[in-house]
């Protein structure tokens, strides 16, 4: 054996012979370091590398493995957490069709009627023979006015949803609709989704026919656990939790719907 060959401490373990030139490659691999102690034959002692190859000690440590940072010009392509939804009260993932029913026909009589009332309101400032066309003689027509009135709330509907995953009545109902990353969809694909639950859950609000879409909607979704429209595009319908709070805020929903029908048949 030369005596350029050397043996060294691997934990408890002694490893060797290596050679001068076999040692250097070790630390450049990190596998030995000028603190690790080292024999050879001659030696009186067992001492660190360091001191016996000064290569060693000049020998730099390979460079620490980082982790890829997304670029931020590609940070745009994220779902924006802006308008997130994670409060752990709405965490009731279940179907609650009624819930659901209760707070359309919540959010179809009282958007739809504020809307028609604003949109009333200006026509009469600019045009009193139009006010009384369109909200005197077409107005009188129940059916007609029960088409144009859910109509008249699908914008608001969009708008609210889009921008913070509620309305009034989905709020009092405890119903939320977000995408799979629980954010709020936006106001556009809201406002489609609106279209879709107009004329598949609702059957354009025709009478007698739209009895039949909600029907089959509330079906739908009480056996799959979401409608059509939720489903295609990926939503989810989040629900605040049942208890003393949700139950209260349900009887005061419906009892406002059975106001609100009330006051506008009497108008």
């Amino acid at each position: 054996m030369s005596d350029e060959e050397w043996f060294w401490m691997d934990g408890n373990s002694v490893r060797g012979p290596n050679s001068s030139d076999q040692l250097i490659e070790l630390s450049r691999r990190s596998e030995v370091s000028s603190e690790t102690s080292a024999w050879r034959l001659g030696s009186e002692e067992w001492r660190p590398l360091g001191e016996l190859i000064p290569a060693i000690r000049v020998i730099p440590p390979p460079l620490p493995v980082q982790q890829t940072s997304v670029p931020s010009s590609d940070r745009s392509s994220e779902p924006s957490r802006e308008h997130e939804v994670s409060d752990p009260a709405w965490s009731d993932n279940a179907p609650h069709p009624w819930r659901r029913l209760g707070a359309r026909m919540f959010d179809n009589t009282f958007n739809g009627g504020l809307t028609i009332f604003t949109v009333a309101f200006l026509i009469s400032l600019l045009d009193t023979k139009l006010y009384e066309v369109i909200f005197t003689e077409i107005g009188s027509n129940r059916a007609i006015d029960a088409i144009f009135t859910v109509l008249a709330a699908i914008p608001l509907n969009a708008l609210l949803i889009g921008t913070t995953g509620t309305t009034l009545g989905k709020w009092i109902f405890g119903v939320k609709i977000l995408d799979q990353n629980r954010v709020t969809i936006g106001f556009i694909p809201a406002l489609y989704r609106e279209g879709a639950v107009w004329a598949k859950g609702m059957g354009l609000a025709i009478p007698i026919v739209s009895l039949v879409f909600i029907w089959s909607a509330y079906r739908q979704l009480s056996s799959t656990g979401a409608t059509s429209w939720d489903a295609n595009s990926k939503y989810i319908a989040v629900h605040r939790r049942e208890g003393m709070t949700q139950n209260i805020a349900t009887a005061i929903g419906i009892a406002a719907i059975a106001a609100m029908i009330v006051g506008l048949r009497a108008l």
